[in-house]
């Protein structure tokens, strides 16, 4: 379906379903990894249970049906090569933090210049812009005997008491910023009222209002892809029941009024 597609992936292993999902339809995906191999290399578990760069059974699952290369961004030839490499795909996927390959002369914009063709696929927690876009998606890590997956899993109960001995003691959104600030990845829980509020929302454009027949103006979650020059179009409210049913009788299949009574009359259309 996809074999005349070629795609970099750059992803982290925040992203590499995404560039999965395409090879598994047939598009010539590229998995580009620096010198020492992708981190996710070292996601576990593990072939035999031995922790092993080739043995990792996340990597294996989320890069089956990719090519594999290695290329170090954070030299100038690597990034020139890079760019040559773009100007022969059709898409790239990253999911660095924003701006990290912008640094590089690799956003969007520099490759743009290199293949006006490319579409440039950028995956991260909150977005691109917006005042928690670099909020941090990593791993708890607070106490030394926290710090490591291991540690985590034989101090199980007693992490979980210390998390919630501090959260009772804490504003939920006070609590956010504090372990934010710190790198752990946290967010209040919010109903309906507070992420209509939410400043990262607000500043995406998540929800949009609209018109809907039965309720008036209501707000609705918008498009949650942000593509630069095809945007989605503003939604429309749900139909009501049938509401499109004789216009689309009559624009896809010819029907007449009169066939469309028939139907109504017995019961096919109700």
């Amino acid at each position: 379906m996809l074999s005349p597609y070629r795609v970099l992936d750059l992803t982290t292993e925040r992203g590499l379903l995404c560039g999965q999902m395409l090879a598994d339809l047939g598009a010539d995906v590229i998995k580009v990894e620096p010198p020492g191999g992708s981190l996710a290399r070292r996601l576990g578990p593990f072939v035999g249970d031995e922790p092993h760069p080739e043995r990792s059974l996340v990597w294996w699952a989320y890069n089956r049906n990719k090519r594999g290369i290695t290329l170090d961004l954070e030299q100038g030839e690597g990034q020139q090569l890079l760019r040559r490499l773009a100007a022969h795909a059709d898409f790239l996927i990253e999911s660095d933090a924003p701006g990290t390959l912008a640094a590089r002369r690799l956003g969007p914009a520099d490759l743009a210049a290199v293949n006006s063709r490319l579409i440039y696929i950028s995956i991260s927690p909150f977005g691109q812009t917006g005042p928690k876009a670099h909020d941090a998606a990593s791993d708890l890590a607070t106490e030394a005997r926290f710090a490591t997956a291991e540690g985590r899993r034989a101090h199980q109960d007693a992490l979980d008491e210390h998390d919630a001995a501090w959260s009772r003691r804490q504003d939920a959104h006070a609590a956010e910023r504090a372990l934010q600030a710190r790198g752990v990845p946290a967010s209040a829980v919010q109903n309906s009222r507070d992420l209509l509020a939410d400043p990262q929302l607000a500043a995406r454009g998540h929800f949009v209002r609209l018109t809907h027949p039965t309720r008036g103006s209501t707000m609705v979650e918008g498009s949650r892809f942000r593509l630069s020059r095809t945007p989605a179009q503003m939604p429309t409210a749900a139909p009501t029941l049938g509401r499109d049913t004789a216009d689309v009788l009559r624009s896809l299949l010819g029907y007449g009024d009169a066939r469309i009574a028939e139907l109504e009359a017995a019961g096919v259309l109700a």
